[in-house]
């Protein structure tokens, strides 16, 4: 049964040319850090188009390293003692940002500190109705001594959030086999159920010389929660019009380990399923394009878009190339296409497929990468039909949505775009020295880069 995804997807062409048409744009900034954030000051971008509001709205959201020690100057306004998960909005397709709400740590008095995923519901999820928004990310203490990943949601376009459920937990957050963190959500609606795929090191020894596997759970009322599911890698799904599901994953190349000191280790993998439940089953797939001898390696993503011919063109992209690779055969291992992109590199770029033009892939990179001091969280747009497209000089200073919510239909009402107040952070526990837990928060940060 094809899923409100597939066709929200397939009814882009339809509407592509409604609203405003988005720009072919490079490294358009849409948050610059002060100088005294904490190294690496962004990371993980994420970027949404809303389904509900018809016009135009896009959201987007990132890993915010705020300054330590008690350090206020250059912080946002109303700067927290915890980290929290940052919203911002454009009304612009990516033109100019501003920022919309918080997502604070209501129930651990950690913070919401790694990965966050933003989602949209278009289905009924429970007593959660179509048009919500949802928010997991990974909930973690100062000292690193625990990892949950909880879900937040808001029923009002992420002008507000409350506290959902709590999906899993493990321990302490580096990403070393003596320890039990889990990372890095992803969420999947499927025939009234929703999924949340997330890496698992809860079961050391796993993946050869780390301990890292994935694993997913399945709602049908964001409050009880199934068991365990075995997967492997970063996991990231996409629906193909055909209804089979594309999910890529990264795999750790012990040779390049032994033999390559230095070289990224994760390499890229994919799998088609009937179903994103059955991906256990499917065969593993490294992703080689027919036009470079350089393979994808780390945080994988992908999308798919109704444009690029009758197929559609998957779109899939790592850390480790500034380009995208392009496949308009349904995934077929022999017809991935490298192509250069004047987007940077990040630690970790997704990207979206832009509701008014579905030819438009928008990138979002919060870089260049972990360990650096000037990290920027930057958008760009690029043309997938158009090669030759002249890109803008670089600037200095899981999906294509339908624009119609599915229960709330013509009768949405738009969203207002005047700044909403944003709320003030609960109040918090005191924990151990920021400064020095902080650092240890980098130098896992760093380790993740590496790792996962």
């Amino acid at each position: 049964m094809k899923s409100t995804l597939t066709a929200a997807l397939l009814a882009t062409l339809a509407s592509a040319q409604q609203g405003l048409q988005p720009p072919v744009q490079t490294n358009v900034t849409v948050f610059a850090p002060p100088e005294n954030y904490t190294i690496p000051k962004v990371l993980y971008g994420r970027v949404r188009a809303l389904e509900c509001p018809g016009n135009d709205v896009l959201l987007a959201t990132w890993e915010n390293y705020l300054p330590v020690d008690g350090e206020s100057e250059g912080c946002p306004p109303d700067c927290p003692e915890n980290p929290y998960i940052p919203i911002y909005e454009s009304f612009d397709q990516g033109q100019t940002w501003a920022e919309r709400s918080r997502v604070y740590d209501t129930q651990n008095g950690w913070g919401l500190r790694y990965q966050p995923e933003l989602f949209e519901l278009t289905e009924q999820i429970g007593d959660y109705e179509p048009g919500t928004l949802l928010v997991a990310a990974n909930s973690i203490p100062a000292d690193l001594n625990g990892t949950r990943i909880d879900i937040y949601f808001s029923t009002d376009e992420g002008h507000t959030w409350e506290f959902a459920s709590n999906v899993a937990e493990g321990g302490y957050a580096v990403p070393d086999n003596q320890y039990d963190p889990i990372w890095e959500p992803f969420i999947v609606t499927h025939e009234g159920q929703l999924i949340v795929y997330y890496a698992d090191q809860r079961e050391p020894g796993t993946n050869g010389t780390l301990g890292q596997k994935l694993s997913h759970q399945v709602t049908d009322d964001l409050q009880s929660w199934g068991p365990v599911v075995e997967r492997p890698g970063m996991p990231v799904l996409a629906e193909l019009p055909n209804g089979k599901w594309i999910y890529v994953f990264e795999w750790l190349n012990t040779d390049v380990v032994e033999n390559q000191p230095g070289e990224p280790a994760f390499e890229f993998y994919y799998r088609i399923a009937d179903s994103p439940l059955e991906v256990a089953d499917a065969e593993d797939v490294p992703l080689l394009p027919f036009n470079s001898d350089s393979q994808p390696r780390g945080t994988p993503y992908v999308v798919w878009t109704p444009a690029g011919g009758e197929n559609g063109t998957l779109i899939a992209g790592d850390n480790y190339h500034t380009g995208i690779y392009k496949n308009t055969q349904l995934g077929a291992r022999d017809a991935w296409e490298y192509v250069e992109t004047p987007a940077g590199l990040a630690y970790s770029r997704s990207f979206l497929v832009l509701p008014n033009d579905p030819s438009r892939i928008m990138i979002i990179a919060p870089g260049p990468n972990p360990g650096v001091g000037d990290n920027i969280v930057y958008v760009s747009t690029i043309d997938i039909d158009d090669d030759e497209t002249p890109y803008p000089e670089r600037y200095t200073g899981h999906q294509a949505t339908s624009g119609k919510c599915a229960s709330r239909g013509e009768d949405a009402a738009p969203t207002d775009s005047t700044p909403t107040p944003i709320a003030t952070p609960p109040v918090q526990t005191a924990l151990a020295d920021k400064l020095a837990t902080n650092g240890v928060a980098f130098a896992a940060v760093l380790g993740a880069a590496a790792l996962l």
